[in-house]
């Protein structure tokens, strides 16, 4: 159902709101197709910035190294 369960935490906001609902079933799958994320917290952490990584690699963009600017005399 739409429109309702807002808070993850705090569900007495949803309970003062009237968007509390408790009769929808949980849904069994999450996520989108096609795109594993991986299941522990620090893959998880990890993943956008491996993730940009690739896509930059992809695009022909890769990783290089910054100088320092030398100050100025």
């Amino acid at each position: 159902m739409q429109n309702s369960n807002y808070a993850m935490l705090f569900t007495i906001w949803d309970d003062l709101f009237g968007t509390a609902d408790r009769t929808s079933p949980v849904p069994t799958e999450t996520g989108i197709d096609g795109d594993p994320v991986p299941e522990g917290w620090f893959g998880q952490l990890v993943y956008p910035f491996a993730e940009n990584l690739r896509e930059m690699r992809r695009r022909g963009r890769g990783v290089t190294a910054v100088t320092p600017a030398t100050p100025a005399e």
